[in-house]
């Protein structure tokens, strides 16, 4: 059974993202059972925010966040008979050293990376091996933005 690391940090953008045709017609989901391993990226807690709440409270919200995104995901990817786990991304560590833990862990996994890109952000890279398929996206709606732009001038 094939292992998939996926790195989710919206839930809707995810199951998008996970039922894409592939070019073969598929999808990532319905190419056979796999063992699908979750991984929530959570938003930072703003610094203004973040003076005022404890360390407990920051944790228990990221929890909760991290649940409430794995709930709207996981009922997908389980229908069909796959394993699903899930985690939580650490603010920690940087997600290529929490990448290459896992991969320690399930040799031969495949990484995906299911963030939503930023417009003006670039999110931080998931491995070393590849470049992050998030900084073409945000190329690309930055480029469309400008184009917009432009054809609304004339």
């Amino acid at each position: 059974m094939q292992t998939m690391i996926v790195y989710v940090d919206d839930a809707e953008y995810a199951r998008n993202f996970l039922s894409t045709p592939l070019p073969a017609g598929n999808t990532l989901i319905t190419q056979g059972e796999r063992n699908w391993i979750l991984v929530a990226c959570t938003p930072q807690v703003t610094n203004d925010a973040g003076k005022w709440v404890s360390a407990e409270a920051k944790e228990l919200w990221r929890n909760d966040w991290a649940t409430a995104t794995f709930d709207q995901i996981k009922p997908m990817l389980g229908a069909i008979g796959n394993k699903v786990s899930t985690q939580i991304a650490s603010h920690k560590t940087s997600l290529v050293e929490q990448t290459h833990d896992l991969l320690k862990l399930h040799s031969g996994a495949e990484v995906i990376d299911a963030r939503r890109p930023k417009f003006g952000h670039d999110l931080e890279p998931v491995s070393s091996a590849a470049p992050s398929a998030n900084k073409k996206m945000a190329g690309l709606a930055a480029a469309v933005t400008i184009a917009t732009v432009l054809a609304a001038d004339f």
